[in-house]
């Protein structure tokens, strides 16, 4: 059931608008303070507002600015101030996006929601991806039973997408990639960006093909070799994830990052399993595989460097994690006991026994 609003707290409005939505409460609060819930507020009475607001926020532990929508006449400008003390704005000519974001009290903290979710959980293979570890557990219950949050959830996670998605080639370039005929230099973007990746796998299943593999280096096949002794391993799988690149492009050995420096990740895909392999700021490496329910039960990660005496290996048991999908998560170990030749191999199990 949807939650339905009781009160609706306005502030500044000298009286209700002629185009206030019928049905919606209109309730004039205090002009000394903030009520508990979302307040709507006229634009003549932003700086109050912000002064109320900042007042309120300093007898929080947290320090949270007090939710709020501002809501525009015909003819009015948002003010600079809108992005830093406002959840939405809506202009008088909204009326139905106005009764949207007030029918639920949590739905002005969906966009805050969706930000918590990594590039990869926004152009992944997650069928419900408000169930992604990465959101608070009371969010990703609330998500489920609220119609209205689902909605304006799928609404920011779109924007969020377009937004990240500025960079990225033109579908038109991807699709003629994704036949071979691309530009060369697409490779390096798409082997970095999660949303055209899972746009190539999508066009490339239209097309009949295979998700392009990523070739074994030839400086990786001694690494092979000695993988294969251990583990019996005649056929060479088709995707290894080196972790050369990782290497290239961050100081592993490093204890530690700047905060501002986001976590770098490799991924690769094998017979309908993903992996994605993290480093943390604090230098942890963390893998994370993912499946469909076709796909082996069970996968190996071997780890493996020409000066280990034995590589280092995991059989990981996949578990149902959303409906439709298998998973696992696996700590690796720190990245400064790695070494710049190290290798991680991802090699599923021929049977689920």
């Amino acid at each position: 059931a949807v939650n339905t609003v009781h009160r609706v707290w306005v502030l500044g409005f000298p009286e209700r608008p002629p185009d206030w939505p019928a049905g919606l409460p209109f309730n004039p609060c205090s002009p000394h303070s903030l009520p508990p819930g979302p307040v709507v507020v006229h634009p003549s009475e932003v700086a109050h507002f912000i002064e109320l607001a900042r007042r309120a926020a300093s007898h929080t532990e947290s320090g949270t600015l007090p939710r709020a929508v501002l809501y525009l006449p015909p003819g009015d400008s948002e003010p600079p101030e809108v992005a830093a003390y406002f959840d939405a704005v809506v202009r008088a000519d909204e009326t139905d996006r106005l009764v949207r974001l007030l029918t639920c009290p949590h739905t002005l903290s969906v966009h805050e929601w969706v930000e918590e979710l990594p590039r990869e959980a926004l152009f992944g293979v997650l069928e419900v991806p408000w169930e992604h570890r990465n959101l608070p557990g009371e969010a990703r219950e609330h998500l489920t039973r609220c119609r209205v949050c689902r909605e304006e959830f799928h609404q920011a996670l779109q924007a969020r997408r377009r937004l990240l998605r500025a960079l990225c080639p033109e579908p038109e370039a991807l699709a003629r990639y994704a036949t071979g005929a691309g530009a060369a230099h697409l490779a390096h973007h798409v082997d970095r960006c999660p949303a055209c990746r899972a746009e190539l796998a999508a066009l490339q299943r239209e097309l009949g093909g295979e998700p392009r593999a990523v070739p074994l280096k030839p400086e990786l096949r001694p690494l092979w070799d000695q993988v294969a002794t251990l583990l019996g391993v005649r056929r060479l799988p088709p995707i290894a994830v080196d972790l050369s690149p990782l290497l290239a492009t961050l100081p592993l050995a490093a204890k530690s990052l700047p905060e501002t420096q986001s976590p770098q990740s490799l991924r690769a895909q094998l017979e309908g399993v993903r992996c994605t392999v993290q480093r943390s700021p604090e230098g942890l490496l963390w893998a994370a595989v993912e499946a469909d329910l076709q796909a082996p039960r069970k996968v190996r990660l071997v780890l493996a460097s020409l000066h280990w005496t034995q590589p280092q290996e995991w059989l990981v048991e996949l578990r149902p994690i959303a409906p439709g999908r298998l998973g696992a998560t696996l700590f690796l170990g720190r990245a400064e006991h790695l070494e710049p030749g190290a290798a991680l191999f991802l090699v599923p199990e021929p049977t689920d026994a």
